[in-house]
């Protein structure tokens, strides 16, 4: 059982930590901006970005997908496992899919649309769950 003091020196290194945080994303929200990286989706039109090197901008996905494995600019604390890193941020993954999907995610971008109902999502594997999840009696009926 921690003393009166380890409790309070616990909580003052907590609350030394949350404002750390705090400062980091302030930092990131302004140096990767809500300005000319991104168009907003309700105008149909997104445009990629890269905010490390600020060089690289591009309508297409895969173009961007293709700049984040050769970028010299972005940070890639392991060559292997951060084949592609994030235009956005620091997100480094192997696989494309993985990447595409975390791009999605700053984007909001939702690709793959469900065929029975209004559920979309960013990667594929997701709308293959909700698929076998939800519709399973549709698939079934189609594949007869």
């Amino acid at each position: 059982m921690p003393t009166p003091f380890e409790r309070e020196k616990a909580k003052k290194k907590k609350k030394k930590k949350k404002k750390k945080e705090k400062e980091v994303d302030e930092t990131m929200e302004n140096y990767i901006g809500l300005s000319p990286t991104l168009t907003p989706l309700h105008q149909g039109v997104v445009t990629y970005a890269c905010v490390h090197c600020r060089l690289f901008s591009t309508y297409d996905i895969d173009s961007m997908i293709e700049h984040c494995k050769t970028c010299e600019a972005m940070p890639r604390p392991n060559k292997y496992k951060f084949k592609y890193v994030c235009n956005q941020c620091t997100y480094g993954a192997y696989q494309v899919a993985s990447i595409k999907a975390h791009i999605f995610s700053h984007t909001g971008e939702k690709p793959f649309a469900c065929s029975y109902c209004e559920y979309a999502c960013a990667n594929k594997s997701s709308l293959y769950k909700h698929m076998r999840e939800k519709h399973t009696h549709a698939i079934i009926r189609e594949s007869v």
